[in-house]
Formats: structure tokens, sequence, C-alpha cells
């Protein structure tokens, strides 16, 4: 009986090592015959998981580099295209680089304009770009310029506006600080009053702290905001307090990274912000 257990144990490990190779993302084994290639051109041993797969493209789509989704064997390199992504990734996912996708395809046409207004999303066709470059947003009703597809400038020449910008914006820069929601970034100044900002853009409406900038929940009363959901190093008063004086109540949160749906990218940073001195 020992003989053919034996047989049957060399058979199923032999089984094991040739079908089973270790993903090179989290090192887990997988089934070959079970894992799909990154892409359908991938000539290589199967290597990634589905997992690892996933929140790769889920963070790509998220991020900036979505155009650049490329198999992560390093002697590959392949990029994905949307019949390979489709493969792997979430509904949710697929939605955003469906969308992704129309915005590129949209953004080539000559006659297309995105919006430029601070939290509008919307874009439209303008026929008459070359005799009229006056455009109003169906959605926000503001104006722009299909010319320099920036803000509408009346009489001044695109040229001038954009002077006119630059120095606006180095105001800007020194004496606010830019709304954290993804989708925004408006430039807030603060003068005195509550730690607590209520951005002003009616596309927003986020409420975040002028200090950590993170953005605070809507639903929770004041007090309870004021133990949970800053970071670590938050300067605000009252935020130090409640932690000095309810320390076991108090709740530290972790910092968003880049890509997080409720956040834009780069939302922490505000460079070149010195302020007015008339802040607290």
């Amino acid at each position: 009986m020992a003989a053919p257990v034996l047989m049957a144990w060399i058979s199923f490990i032999t089984f094991i090592n040739t079908h089973l190779c270790e993903c090179i993302v989290c090192g887990d084994s997988i089934a070959e015959e079970n894992t799909p290639s990154p892409t359908r051109k991938c000539n290589h041993v199967r290597c990634v998981c589905n997992d690892c797969m996933q929140s790769m493209i889920s963070a790509q789509v998220s991020g900036d580099d979505w155009k650049n989704i490329r198999c992560p064997e390093l002697n590959c390199r392949r990029l994905l295209d949307y019949e390979d992504i489709e493969i792997f990734a979430t509904q949710q996912t697929k939605d955003r680089y469906e969308e992704l996708l129309a915005h590129s395809a949209l953004e080539k046409m000559p006659d297309f304009l995105w919006c430029p207004l601070a939290g509008c999303t919307s874009g439209q066709f303008h026929a008459d770009m070359d005799e009229d470059p006056k455009v109003q947003c169906i959605k926000c009703r503001g104006y722009s310029c299909f010319k320099c597809k920036g803000e509408w400038h009346g009489s001044q020449s695109c040229e001038e506006a954009a002077n006119q910008n630059k120095e606006t914006d180095r105001i800007k820069t020194l004496y606010s600080k830019r709304c954290p929601g993804r989708g925004c970034g408006q430039y807030i100044q603060k003068v005195r009053g509550c730690m607590e900002i209520d951005c002003g853009n009616i596309n927003c409406r986020v409420i975040f702290c002028w200090e950590c900038k993170i953005i605070l929940d809507k639903s929770k009363g004041y007090e309870e905001r004021s133990r949970e959901g800053h970071l670590a190093g938050c300067k605000a008063k009252y935020v130090r307090e409640k932690r000095r004086k309810e320390s076991k109540l108090c709740k530290i949160a972790e910092k968003p990274a880049d890509g997080n749906e409720k956040y834009r990218d780069g939302w922490d940073v505000d460079a070149g912000f010195v302020g007015t001195g008339q802040e607290y």
C-alpha cells in the first residue's frame, strides 16, 4: 500500500509544481490555468494574481497614469487595452475608465471645450468658435473664452488676460489655501473665526479643517468632528484641546493618498502660502 500512496503523493506534488506559480507582486501561489495573462498578447508564464491586477488597474485609473497601464512583468511591459482591463477591473473602475476614454476623445475634437470655471466639470461643442469665442456653459452658466480656454475676459486680449491671471494666481497662492475636494481646488482665504471651513463652491460644499486639510463628516456634530477624523499632526487648537482632555475618545485619521475619490491629487499641499496674519 505504501508504494501506491507514495506514487500518488509524488504525482500530486509534481502537479502542484507544474500548475502553480508565484505572483510577482504579492508572492501568493496562483493556479496558472485559472489566472488570465495581464494582456492577451503576453507570451510569458502567467505571473500576476487577479487581485493584484485589479488593484494595479484601479490605482492607475484613479490617478494620472490611466493611459499607461502595462503588464507588471519587467521583461514584457505590454500595454493593456480596453478588453484586457475589462477582464480584471471592478465595475466602478471600468465606468471610470470609460469616462476617461470619452473625455480623451472629446478633447481631441477641435470644436469642443471643457468649462474652465472652478468646480464645473461640464463641457460642450461650440460651432462658432472663430466668429464668436465667448462660450456660455450649459451647466454652470458661466462664460469662458474658446481661444485661450480660460474665463471670459471681455475686451482684454487673451495675452493681457493671461498676464493678469498670473498676478492674481500669485496673490491667491500667497494668501489662500485650496479646497481639498476632488474636482474643486477653489482658493479660500480665512479671516479669523472657526477652523472648520465650508467650501463655497456649489458643486463641492465640503467642510474641511484649515490646519490639516482633512475633509470632515457633515453627518456628525461639531463635538464629534473635533474628536474624530483629523490627522495626527493637526495644529487646530480645538482639536489639540480635545485630544488633551478626552484622549481615549479621540481617533486619528489616516492621510488619504492621491487617487482618493473624495480628494483631489495634491490636496494637502499649499505651496507658497504665507497667510495674511489675520487667519487666527
